[in-house]
């Protein structure tokens, strides 16, 4: 009887843990949705003041370096005094994942520079130029047995 009893406690503690962890993964995916709608706001507030870049020899780019939350970079770029681009987060990547420290941002965001003086209006970038540039590090491991 007491082997039941305690093989009962057992199953619930199983039970228990297992609610536990569900709860926990409804929690970060709500999150994570809550997070992702909020960077699609800011993306379809930032379309509708959609800007068109000054067509003249005098035009002026600047960008700063901007700290997203306590462990994350992102830029802006203003053009002419005017807030162009806001980046909080970095391009072609999925997530909502800012730039480790202020260099990673900085190349990025030169880079987005170039492409605007060049005559990109909304430059993108991929994954490959964000490679090239430096930002992300593709590393190879090889494994031997």
């Amino acid at each position: 009887m007491a082997y039941l009893f305690l093989q009962i406690s057992y199953d619930n503690y199983f039970l228990k843990m297992r609610i536990i962890i569900l709860l926990m993964f409804i929690f970060c995916y709500t999150t994570n949705s809550i997070a992702q709608q909020n960077s699609a706001i800011e993306i379809a507030s930032t379309n509708e003041k959609k800007q068109t870049l000054p067509k003249n020899r005098n035009t002026q780019f600047q960008y700063f370096i901007i700290k997203v939350d306590s462990s994350s970079f992102g830029y802006d770029i203003y053009v002419d005094g005017n807030l162009y681009i806001h980046q909080t987060t970095i391009p072609s990547i999925s997530g909502n994942n800012g730039f480790a420290n202020t260099d990673l941002a900085k190349k990025c965001a030169l880079f987005v520079l170039k492409k605007l003086k060049t005559g990109e209006e909304l430059p993108t970038i991929s994954l490959n130029e964000l490679i090239s540039i430096g930002v992300i590090l593709i590393i190879k491991l090889e494994v031997t047995i």
